[in-house]
């Protein structure tokens, strides 16, 4: 039985060791093929009899890599002109437009 880590091959993805679209697995990461033909090469056997198949050639990526941005680098803020253009139209198609005196003026608001 192939764990939850490895899959069957099929027609579509055959083993990478004998070619054959049945008996084999692989693991999810495309790492490691079972192959229950072929024993040269093999790193040894898995529970289910197959011979262990290691790709080392296969880089892996397992994490997503993310873009980041220097600490050091910081964006100026926007010229007053424009941050108050900005807000204005927030305040004007929001549902709270109701209060804008609120929004405007308040303690905690745009002014501040």
């Amino acid at each position: 039985m192939i764990s939850a880590g490895f899959r069957r091959v099929s027609k579509k993805r055959p083993c990478r060791i004998c070619g054959t679209p049945t008996y084999c697995g692989f693991s999810r990461d495309e790492g490691t093929s079972i192959c229950v033909r072929i024993s040269a090469g093999s790193r040894g056997l898995s529970r289910n009899g197959g011979n262990i198949h290691v790709h080392p050639e296969i880089q892996f990526i397992t994490i997503r890599p993310t873009i980041k941005r220097p600490i050091n680098q910081s964006v100026p803020p926007a010229p007053l002109e424009i941050r108050d253009a900005v807000f204005q139209e927030l305040i004007r198609i929001s549902p709270a437009s109701n209060y804008i005196e609120e929004l405007v003026t308040g303690p905690a608001a745009q002014l501040s």
